[in-house]
């Protein structure tokens, strides 16, 4: 129960990554609360923009904030000079508010104040970027040539945390540590000897303190991870394709190194997923199987180099729980990434132990297979779909059951049917229901729906072949399932 007058303030709800629609808002608040949120309407970031369409579906009481005026935007550099005990001239304010009506962003004027700060009054010829991308450019080059920090140091710092989606300052530090060529750029052995061989901690001190502005805190996983507080940096400091690669070597190599460890100890199995899923969109989209790509070669080599049985089993988890959120977002480009590292993986793991991860390679065929027809390409997922039924029934030969072997005929039914040969389909589907029909039977509440849907596949198969009585009373059949189950 409130008593005193509150005010919950949550700023920049789009970098919450909120997928709930504001279900949550109440619609009615009590007289001493009030809830402010605020939301971004960008047209260049149409995606995070949503979330303002999202809160207006909730409540109608909205206020667009007008851009900053010249006044406003003066006050913000006169405070913002002030926390460095700095001040500008007359004539190098109006250079400042001449290039800000232009662009109308304080964030302009924030990234803006790194350079202001350290301006003499009397200098004539400094000059600014003309739009923010620039100015951050000029900022991130500046730490380098007027700051004197390592140039490959900044460049790797930044692209890192943008492009693997943030890190911990733990996680930064081996991360860097662990490309020993790097180390040696950097921290040469010159005058005295790096004992621990990692990144000594004064040089990432000296960037952080001037960076820190610009880096917000997320909880991730159970660990602080630095994460750019606003979009515009993301993918300023962009790795060449041959650098991205060395990135996902290292996390490769940090994943071999902890694979003894319990997967979730650390992050490197999942920001070595992160970084593979943005090569991948970057340099390799392609919906068929390609032993000539790095996703298949980078998976090879996981295969190759990680012997720990349990900790392949909480990758291929991952990937199964990141595809699922993908595939709510129907989102078909991204989730062949997912479906594609757990197929590769799983077929070098079956052919090199058929017994231990036949079900897992099943799956992989099925999934791989079945997101193949559903783009189109019919002919290629049958041969997957043959393949993962030919093991599948090896396992349901040698268990009691296979749920597995019941989703791939129908999945592979499914594809005959929409290249028209029906009756193949209708072979399919009764093989299907020879399995599930006695465990319906035996336990109807937990294989009800999955029977339903294999009568409702028959169904509409008796109906393109003409079977029209056959296909409504198998229809009715599974309705009568369905109404009893909901």
């Amino acid at each position: 129960m409130i008593i005193r007058g509150s005010l919950i303030f949550i700023d920049a709800i789009d970098q919450l990554i909120n997928e709930d629609e504001f279900l949550w808002l109440p619609k009615k608040l009590p007289n001493n609360l009030k809830i402010v949120i605020s939301a971004l309407k960008d047209d260049n970031y149409k995606e995070d923009s949503k979330y303002l369409e999202d809160i207006t579906k909730v409540t109608k009481n909205t206020y667009e904030l007008q851009a900053f005026d010249l006044n406003n935007a003066k006050e913000l550099v006169i405070n913002l000079l002030e926390k460095y005990n700095r001040k500008i001239s007359q004539e190098q304010m109006n250079y400042v508010l001449d290039i800000y009506k232009n662009i109308k962003s304080p964030l302009y004027l924030v990234v803006a104040i790194q350079d202001l700060k350290d301006w003499k009054s009397t200098d004539k010829n400094q000059k600014l970027a003309k739009n923010q991308k620039d100015e951050i450019k000029s900022f991130i080059d500046n730490l380098s040539t007027i700051h004197h920090h390592n140039q490959e140091f900044v460049k790797r710092v930044f692209a890192y945390i943008s492009l693997i989606d943030g890190l911990s300052e733990i996680e930064l530090i081996e991360l860097l540590s662990s490309d020993n060529e790097f180390l040696n750029k950097i921290a040469p052995e010159t005058f005295h000897t790096n004992t621990t061989k990692e990144l000594p901690i004064v040089i990432w001190s000296r960037l952080h303190t001037q960076i820190k502005e610009f880096l917000k805190l997320e909880n991730v996983d159970n660990q602080n991870v630095m994460k750019f507080f606003h979009r515009e940096f993301d993918n300023i400091s962009e790795l060449t394709q041959d650098e991205h690669e060395h990135l996902i070597e290292l996390l490769q190599n940090l994943m071999f190194k902890y694979q003894d460890e319990d997967f979730y100890s650390n992050r490197w199995g999942i920001l070595y997923i992160i970084a593979m899923n943005k090569y991948y969109l970057i340099y390799e989209i392609n919906y068929l199987e390609n032993e000539k790509s790095k996703l298949f070669q980078y998976s090879k080599k996981l295969f190759d180099k990680v012997e720990n049985n349990k900790y392949l089993k909480e990758l291929f988890e991952i990937f199964i729980i990141q595809g699922d959120r993908i595939r709510e977002k129907n989102k078909s480009i991204l989730i062949s990434y997912y479906l594609k590292s757990y197929y590769y993986i799983s077929k070098f793991l079956f052919e090199k132990n058929p017994t231990l991860w036949d079900n897992y390679y099943a799956i992989g065929l099925n999934n791989y297979a079945d997101y193949l027809r559903k783009i189109g390409k019919s002919t290629e997922s049958i041969k997957l779909f043959k393949k993962s039924l030919e093991i599948s029934e090896t396992i349901y030969n040698n268990k009691e059951y296979s749920m597995g072997n019941v989703i791939t005929l129908n999945n592979l039914a499914v594809a005959f049917k929409e290249m028209q040969e029906i009756n193949e389909a209708i072979f399919l589907i009764n093989k299907a229901l020879n399995i599930i029909e006695p465990l319906f039977n035996n336990n109807p509440s937990i294989w009800a729906l999955d029977y339903a849907l294999s009568l409702n596949n028959l169904s509409e198969c008796y109906y393109l072949n003409n079977k029209i009585d056959t296909a409504i009373t198998t229809q009715q059949t599974s309705l009568e399932i369905i109404e009893v189950l909901f």
